[in-house]
């Protein structure tokens, strides 16, 4: 987890555990996690940068990995919270789409991003250009990022709602 000027419920929300069925105020426990794993876990923007300065000094590359549109549930579960405070601007998921599936964690879909919405490529942009900005800051270039994918390869197929022209958007071809 990474802290994003702006999009503060990926870590207010998503870097945490606590019970909270409704997840709004973090994900459930899981894995051994306990009933209340409150405490944040998550880099914070200058440790990304102090990070990223360290390994440049000692010709290391560092790679970010922006996993989705699968294993994307903290994201998915922080961008809602933010959706029912009001602002959707980058919601991740339809909350109109009845679509079914479960993912090998036996997760629905709050944990694979839409890729057809477009308030999810505002997310990715966002991501991205703020990503890009901790690299500028460091005096690092930002040469590749990576963006996952696995698990992904039959998302598309479950979205039969959605228009053919709105599954060829650049990111959300999987492999």
């Amino acid at each position: 987890r990474l802290e994003i000027p702006g999009l503060d419920e990926l870590t207010d929300v998503g870097s945490k555990r606590c019970f909270d069925p409704n997840e709004e105020t973090c994900l459930l426990t899981q894995l051994g996690s306990g009933p209340d794993a409150g405490e944040k876990q998550f880099y914070s923007r200058q440790d990304y940068i102090d990070i990223l300065k360290y390994a440049d000094a000692r010709n290391v590359q560092i790679i970010p990995e922006f996993n989705m549109p699968a294993h994307a549930r903290a994201a998915v579960v922080a961008m809602e919270a933010r959706a029912k405070n009001g602002d959707a601007t980058y919601r991740l998921t339809d909350p109109e789409d009845e679509t079914y599936l479960l993912t090998v964690q036996f997760y629905d879909r709050t944990s694979i991003i839409n890729p057809c919405l477009d308030s999810s490529v505002e997310f990715v942009k966002k991501l991205v250009r703020e990503v890009k900005q901790m690299h500028t800051e460091a005096g690092v270039s930002l040469d590749s990022y990576h963006f996952g994918g696995d698990e992904a390869k039959n998302i598309l197929l479950k979205y039969d709602n959605y228009p053919s022209e709105l599954k060829q958007r650049p990111f959300s071809k999987s492999p």
